[in-house]
């Protein structure tokens, strides 16, 4: 009796263990590992990468932060290491360095504007090139473009004619020097960073900038004749055209740029011959 009881009570879990011997087996795959969640990358981060001719021009400057792309050149902000002074780096782009024209006409651009002397216009510290990198050092600012100041509607009729005294007065000096912007418009023309006041602004608180395509006597050519160079809406006829032309007719861009702050609008853009 003994024996019997004990076989019907193990009878049930031998025929469980059988039937778990026969039944099919389903294979589920490899067992996964948990995944590992990673970091959320930053949206902004701190450190960009490195290029090359900022590890160049780091053997005289400290490079701080890369400020502006241009459709002919780079601008860095940075630090003279033998000065301390900021700078404002400017440096041509790669597809304009094989151009040995281009490259004299970037220099000598440079040497002119170092001896120059007069407020309003943008000062030119160095140039030069290390390693094949070229660049030029100019005086570094914080403002905001003409241009910007116009769009927001931010001056006052005093404001924008004091601003616009200060340009011509630039041109004034650079015309004596015999030499031609050919660019002049709002966007070349900075206020710097508190130099607003209610009946007018600081003289010297405004900068005629970007000499990248003037022409004169003292400046070699860097573009033959019939080449349209500068900015459409603020040309001369002549140089749309393509043609030579000389100070008698800077007249037409400074006239384009002096009806934007008020009442901000373009001239028309028929025949502008007496």
């Amino acid at each position: 009796m003994a024996l019997g009881v004990r076989l019907e009570v193990a009878l049930p879990w031998l025929l469980l263990a059988v039937g778990a011997l026969a039944a099919p087996r389903v294979y589920l795959g490899p067992r996964r590992r948990p995944l590992r969640r990673r970091p959320a990358r930053e949206k902004n981060p701190t450190h960009t990468r490195t290029t090359e001719e900022e590890q160049v021009l780091s053997q005289r400057y400290e490079i701080l932060e890369k400020v502006g792309i241009g459709g002919m050149a780079t601008v860095y902000k940075a630090k003279d290491k033998k000065t301390g002074r900021l700078v404002a780096l400017k440096v041509p782009q790669e597809r304009f360095v094989g151009d040995p024209r281009f490259v004299r006409r970037f220099h000598r651009e440079a040497e002119v504007l170092a001896k120059m002397d007069h407020p309003n216009i943008v000062k030119v510290y160095d140039h030069g090139q290390v390693e094949g990198v070229h660049f030029i050092a100019m005086e570094f600012l914080e403002g905001e473009g003409l241009d910007k100041l116009i769009e927001e509607r931010r001056l006052n009729l005093r404001q924008a004619a004091s601003v616009l005294a200060r340009v011509a007065d630039a041109l004034r000096h650079i015309h004596a020097q015999g030499i031609v912007h050919r660019d002049i418009k709002p966007g070349n023309i900075m206020v710097l960073k508190g130099a607003l006041r209610e009946e007018g602004v600081d003289p010297r608180g405004v900068r005629l900038m970007d000499f990248g395509i003037a022409a004169g006597k003292v400046l070699t050519r860097l573009t033959i004749t019939g080449a349209r160079i500068g900015t459409p809406v603020y040309m001369s006829p002549e140089q749309a055209k393509g043609r030579s032309w000389t100070t008698a007719r800077t007249s037409t861009p400074w006239a384009s740029s002096s009806t934007r702050p008020s009442p901000a609008s373009l001239p028309s853009p028929g025949d502008t011959r007496p």
